[in-house]
């Protein structure tokens, strides 16, 4: 028996909200064409932004006529509400569009000193318009024959793009803009020369768009539940459209939606009419009113004096004492790098799960992440870094990641296998730019002498995060799922994390991060044989730990993935291996970070991976499971610290190449993308015990990267340099005796 739900509940609410959105665009016309007699493109795409969430607005009301909102409708009224229907979804995206881009034309006029942020404004008007203008074409011609899209009964030869499958694809992309443009311009209103009533004032009236962002996150939240009572997620019928309680509620919210950003949109543009009529509410008075407020928005940023601050001191001229603030903030990142890290492993096991994948598949998931490795360094945060030093690097790379979140959403609620890649792939962009940024800078940040034992510690603050992700993971999952066959309510989860990180890019932007240019060196390394990381006498060493790099990570994930398998757990892709095993890796990076207080990081890399290869090799010999398992963890504990001491030997001393020398090392951990598979490869073909000849061959050649570093001269003196020049110690002169100058100059030194 269906519900009975009073719609003239939606139809008050959208009237309502077009009401106030025509009366903030009216007051914006009259004040940017009455008061200031100056209308520019803008205002004109806001006019037409109205114009589409009027047929929007329309589109709903007509629908309520015809059903909308009621669970049974008749055959008629079915056709006339799909029709309703497509002309909401057709012009949804326009409105949105149109609304957004007016926004961002404006913050382009005001921006006009901040390149960065010009930049940002120009890549969200690529962003908004592209996806909209696709949006609005899957839309149009969703259904194969167009005809076929009003009928209540599909033919079987219908082919129909699912209405549902386009909403949830396009609610990433909506809340990413709606952040941009809520976050983008903040950095030139916080800079403003302006009294702090003002200041408070005028933030507020741009930060009110966040409200466009609460809203389209209640829109699918009602839309979800449409969904699960017309059982559209478990795929029983080709019906897409939505006729339920929930699903007017879901239009109702999406008109609510449009109209709130076109009245964010034109609230700051009717400050010069308030300031007319009302001057003591915003902080002016009388004939001060134009000068110390300004009449319009873009006027007071145009001639208002921004607060330029003090940079921070170079990272390579801290002290220890200095050091341990902007060292305990990276290792924030590094924590939540791991945590991440562990979570996303901990969802691929369920993805395989719920769509019964093979294990070849859930290891393209696993390379799809790690080929975001191998490209970001040398396609976007390597210049990133080099150019713009360490905090714009951080703040990319966080809100990169927080796009991986949010695109994880419809991949998980459509149990999309494509879908879930392309998210694992913007994870590992944003992941791999973080990580390009925070190595370099925790080698950097503070006395040379420690840095191998300061990146150390601080990744092993990222095992901690890898050990905790899949415990959360765990705990959260299955009170979402409820034993459903679908990972939608981890959307929420991701939208949470997704958002978290975006404020964290928010504080790293005001934070005093210690940079590193090439001008804070104090003698340029191209006197030592450092005009190249390729080319030189010093290219050798650096060469041969990019390739030790490469095979260490390749037989590191090897371990993380089939380590059960060996253990007689079964064939899985997965972190199949114990809480213990990430216990003990986590010990073991403490124990070499302490360590290397005392003594010298080859030392300990060697010492390292000859218990690595010894290990592996009893691992592969014994007969006996339980000698097999201590080897296994024993490898865990050996092995942490292999990753950050090969890194920093590599780049320490290297001079204004260090952040290049970073940038080739993060590329060089593909070998975690190209390795296991290689092992399953060799697993399917033999067993478990033998299959360890491939991590033993990996340990034994990386092995020889320490042994290079104990014997070549070069590399030591390189190593043993306590500052960061990139020279390379040479053999002091011997001081002039006195007697060996000529004894007329002699005569004249010892009288002065």
């Amino acid at each position: 028996m269906s519900e009975k739900h009073d719609t003239s509940v939606v139809v008050m609410v959208i009237m309502i909200c077009l009401g106030l959105s025509f009366t903030a665009v009216v007051l914006r016309f009259v004040s940017r064409g009455l008061i200031l007699k100056k209308v520019n493109a803008d205002d004109w795409l806001i006019v037409l932004s109205w114009i589409l969430s009027f047929g929007v607005s329309f589109s709903i009301y007509l629908g309520t006529t015809y059903g909308l909102g009621h669970d049974t409708l008749s055959k008629e009224n079915q056709v006339l509400e799909r029709k309703t229907q497509f002309v909401y979804t057709l012009l949804y995206h326009p409105a949105l569009m149109t609304t957004k881009t007016s926004i961002l034309l404006f913050y382009l006029s005001i921006s006009q000193n901040f390149r960065v942020v010009q930049w940002g404004n120009w890549a969200t008007l690529i962003v908004v318009n592209i996806g909209g203008l696709v949006m609005t074409f899957l839309v149009a011609f969703q259904c194969n024959p167009l005809s076929a899209t009003f009928l209540a009964d599909m033919p079987g030869t219908t082919r129909c793009i699912e209405t549902y499958a386009l909403i949830y694809a396009s609610a990433p992309l909506n809340v990413i803009t709606d952040l941009l443009i809520l976050i983008l311009p903040m950095p030139v209103l916080t800079s403003l020369r302006l009294p702090k009533k003002q200041k408070i004032i005028l933030i507020a009236v741009f930060a009110g768009g966040g409200l466009t962002s609460i809203v389209s996150i209640i829109r699918i939240y009602f839309f979800e539940r449409a969904l699960a009572k017309e059982h559209i997620h478990s795929g029983i019928t080709k019906d897409t459209h939505v006729n339920s309680w929930n699903g007017a509620l879901s239009f109702m919210w999406s008109s609510v939606e449009i109209n709130a950003g076109i009245i964010c949109a034109s609230v700051p543009m009717i400050k010069p009419l308030i300031a007319k009529l009302f001057p003591g509410c915003i902080g002016v008075s009388g004939s001060s009113g134009s000068a110390s407020f300004g009449d319009t928005i873009d006027s007071t940023l145009h001639s208002t004096e921004f607060i330029t601050f003090e940079p921070p001191k170079s990272a390579i001229a801290l002290t220890f004492r200095e050091s341990l603030k902007p060292f305990s903030l990276v290792t924030v990142l590094f924590f939540l790098w791991g945590f991440a890290y562990g979570f996303v492993n901990t969802i691929n096991q369920r993805f395989e799960d719920l769509l019964n994948i093979s294990v070849s598949r859930s290891l393209g998931l696993h390379s799809a992440y790690f080929s975001g490795y191998f490209a970001a360094p040398l396609l976007l945060s390597g210049s990133l870094l080099k150019i713009y030093g360490f905090r714009v690097t951080f703040i990319v790379g966080l809100c990169i990641n927080g796009a991986g979140c949010l695109i994880f959403w419809p991949s998980a609620v459509l149990k999309s296998y494509a879908g879930f890649c392309v998210s694992m792939v913007v994870l590992g962009l944003g992941l791999a730019t973080i990580e390009l940024a925070a190595n370099p800078f925790i080698v950097l940040c503070g006395p040379l002498k420690y840095c191998e034992s300061r990146l150390c510690i601080s990744q092993a603050f990222q095992a901690v995060g890898a050990l905790i992700g899949p415990l959360v993971a765990s705990q959260v999952l299955p009170e979402l799922l409820e034993g459903e066959t679908s990972l939608g309510g981890v959307q929420w989860v991701y939208l949470g994390i997704a958002f978290f990180v975006f404020l964290l890019a928010i504080a790293f932007y005001y934070s005093k991060i210690p940079e590193m240019k090439d001008t804070d060196f104090p003698t340029g390394p191209e006197r030592h044989g450092f005009t190249s990381l390729w080319k030189g006498e010093y290219a050798v060493g650096f060469a041969w730990s990019v390739v030790a790099q490469f095979l260490y990570t390749g037989a590191q994930e090897i371990f993380s993935r089939f380590s059960g398998t060996y253990l007689g757990q079964g064939t899985s892709a997965v972190y199949s291996s114990s809480t213990t095993s990430h216990g003990l890796f986590v010990a073991g990076r403490f124990v070499a970070g302490f360590a290397m207080l005392a003594l010298r990081p080859r030392y300990i890399l060697l010492a390292a991976l000859t218990g690595c290869t010894v290990t592996t090799a009893v691992a592969l010999i014994t007969q006996s499971m339980s000698t097999g398992t201590v080897m296994i963890q024993l490898i865990w504990f050996l092995e942490s610290s292999i990753f950050p001491i090969v890194l920093a030997t590599a780049i320490r001393g290297r001079g204004k190449l260090t952040k290049d020398g970073a940038k080739y090392q993060i590329s060089s951990t593909i070998g975690a993308m190209l390795f296991p598979p290689l092992y399953y490869a060799v697993l399917k073909k033999s067993n478990p015990r033998y299959a360890m000849s491939v991590p033993l061959s990996l340990f034994s050649i990386v092995a020889t990267y320490p042994i290079y570093l104990c014997t070549s001269s070069k590399e030591r003196k390189r190593l043993d340099k306590l500052d960061c020049t990139g020279d390379v110690p040479e053999e002091r002169e011997r001081p002039i005796a006195l007697q060996d100058i000529k004894p007329g100059r002699r005569q004249y030194l010892e009288m002065t």
